[in-house]
């Protein structure tokens, strides 16, 4: 075979072997890819080590109510955290002010940091970690054990 042929050959060679890896790469990144993906759909657990929780800033309405929680030691329904902030903060919370608290609170709870939300307007820190406050459940539940 003429040197020709033969570099002509190697050079085949070579550039079969690079689509290959090039096919093999993209398997890799599309396998990186759906795990990435589904890493995004999986809550972070604050347990782990690997997510971090946000520290709230001191003095603000959040952090007071996260303080609030903390002291009681379980979730709280928002009737019960808002007379304790107005004590705490001097500020008072109806209307407008209410709303956007208990909005602040639910979007911490739906991304997984700080607060939890285990019932309609209770909310818990993940912390304490608890299901359900005592006491307090579903409507069912609550009109069944008030028969």
């Amino acid at each position: 075979m003429s040197a020709r042929k033969e570099i002509e050959r190697l050079i085949q060679k070579k550039q079969q072997e690079i689509a290959d890896l090039k096919r093999q790469t993209e398997h890799a990144e599309t396998y990186i890819q759906a795990l990435q993906d589904t890493l995004k759909r999986i809550p972070i657990d604050p347990m782990d080590g690997h997510g971090t929780q946000p520290t709230l800033r001191a003095g603000t309405d959040l952090w007071h109510v996260q303080d609030i929680i903390r002291k009681a030691g379980r979730p709280l329904h928002i009737d019960q955290i808002i007379p304790e902030l107005s004590k705490v903060t001097g500020k008072q919370y109806t209307g407008t002010k209410r709303n956007g608290l208990i909005g602040s609170l639910g979007k911490y709870a739906r991304t997984g940091k700080v607060f939890t939300r285990p019932g309609g307007n209770i909310f818990g820190i993940i912390e304490i970690n608890m299901a359900v406050m005592p006491g307090v459940g579903a409507p069912d539940e609550v009109a069944e054990n008030n028969t």
